[in-house]
C-alpha cells in the first residue's frame, strides 16, 4: 500500500513514530486525571482576575466615572455671576489668571481675589448677594459652597422674595449655615468673626454648633476659643460693604418706600415720631433718576428735597418734621 508523505516539516517524526511500532495507550482514569488537570490550569491562566477582583476593578471603575461626571456636572452648573467689579479684580479659573469682569460666569473651582483698591458683588444663582471687600480671596467650590481663604464677605438676600439656597461660607475656622439673614463674615490669620445684621446663622465648627442672632458678633481663634458680643447693625462694622449697596430708584416712588429701602441697607428700622409724619412719606411721590450713593449718603440726599429730617437713635433710624 503506498502512503502518501506527511508535508512539511513533521515528516520525519511521522515516519519515526511508524518505525517505532504500536505503542499500548495508559489506563483511562489516568489519562481523564492528566486531561482534567491540564484543563484546570489552562483555565486559571485564561482568566486572570478571580470574581472578586472584578468586581473590585468594577467598582473603581464605576467610582471614577460617577467622580467625573459629578465635577463635569458641577463644572457646568453656573454657580454665580459677578454683578459688579469695581477696580481690578482677579478671576483663577482652569489654570489661567485673568481680570474679572462684570457678567462672568462663575463655576465650581473659580477663585476670585480682589485687590487693596477693588471691590466684588456676586450674584448668587437663586438671587444672594455676596460682596466682597478689598484683599479677599474666595473660591467656589462644589455643592454651592463658598470658600473664604481671606478677607471679608457679606452676605445679603435683598428681598423676602428670594427662595432658600444651599449656600455655605467655609473657612478654616468654620462653617457658616444662613437662616434667611444678612451677615458678614471676616477671615484673617488670627481666627474667624460672624456678625450678623438680620435674621439668624450656624457656625460649625470642630467643637459644636453655634447659632448668631442680630445685632450678635462670634468671634472664633485659631485655638477654638470662643467669644460672643453684642454688634451694632450699623456703623463701622459694616461701612466697606454699605458702600457696595446697589442704587436706589427714586422715580415714582413714595419717600416712605425708598426711606424704607435705605433703612434697610443701613441696618436700621425705619421709625416716624408721628402718625401724622408717616402718612405724609407716604403720600409723597419723588421724581428723579436712581442714586449711585452709600445708604447714608442716600438718605440724606432724599430728605433735602423734604420738609423732614432724620436722626439714628439706637438701631432705629427716625423720621420727623423739621
Amino acid at each position: 500500500m503506498n502512503e502518501k508523505p506527511v508535508p512539511g516539516s513533521i515528516d520525519a517524526v511521522a515516519r519515526l513514530l511508524r518505525a517505532a511500532g504500536h505503542r499500548q495507550l495508559p489506563p483511562e482514569a489516568l489519562t481523564q486525571r492528566v486531561y482534567a488537570r491540564t484543563r484546570d490550569r489552562w483555565l486559571q491562566q485564561r482568566q486572570p482576575r478571580s470574581r472578586w477582583q472584578l468586581a473590585l476593578a468594577a467598582g473603581v471603575l464605576l467610582a471614577v466615572g460617577v467622580g467625573s461626571i459629578a465635577l463635569l456636572r458641577d463644572r457646568a452648573l453656573v454657580l454665580a455671576t459677578s454683578e459688579t467689579v469695581q477696580g481690578d479684580a482677579a478671576l483663577l479659573t482652569g489654570g489661567q489668571r485673568e481680570l474679572l469682569a462684570a457678567g462672568t460666569e462663575l463655576r465650581a473651582g473659580d477663585q476670585i481675589a480682589t485687590e487693596a483698591r477693588s471691590a466684588v458683588v456676586l450674584r448668587e444663582r437663586t438671587g444672594i448677594a455676596i460682596r466682597l471687600a478689598p484683599d479677599s480671596v474666595v473660591q467656589w467650590r462644589q455643592g454651592m459652597r463658598l470658600r473664604i481663604l481671606r478677607g471679608q464677605a457679606y452676605v445679603d438676600l435683598e428681598s423676602a422674595s428670594v427662595p432658600d439656597s444651599d449656600l455655605v461660607l467655609e473657612t478654616d475656622f468654620g462653617n457658616i449655615h444662613h437662616l434667611g439673614t444678612r451677615y458678614l463674615a471676616s477671615v484673617s490669620d488670627t481666627g474667624l468673626v460672624v456678625g450678623v445684621r438680620d435674621g439668624r446663622v450656624v457656625v460649625e465648627h470642630r467643637i459644636g454648633r453655634f447659632e448668631v442672632a442680630r445685632g450678635e458678633r462670634l468671634s472664633i481663634d485659631r485655638r477654638g476659643d470662643i467669644v460672643r458680643s453684642r454688634l451694632p447693625t450699623h456703623g463701622d462694622f459694616w461701612a466697606w460693604a454699605d458702600g457696595l449697596a446697589p442704587p436706589v430708584a427714586i422715580e415714582g416712588r413714595s419717600l416712605h418706600e425708598i426711606l424704607t429701602q435705605l433703612a434697610r441697607q443701613t441696618g436700621l428700622e425705619l421709625r416716624f415720631s408721628s402718625a401724622e409724619v408717616e402718612q405724609a412719606a407716604r403720600r409723597l411721590k419723588l421724581h428723579g433718576p436712581a442714586l449711585a450713593l452709600t445708604p447714608v449718603d442716600a438718605i440724606a440726599a432724599v430728605l433735602s428735597t423734604t420738609s423732614m429730617h432724620a436722626s439714628v437713635d439706637g438701631d432705629s433710624l427716625v423720621v420727623q418734621s423739621k
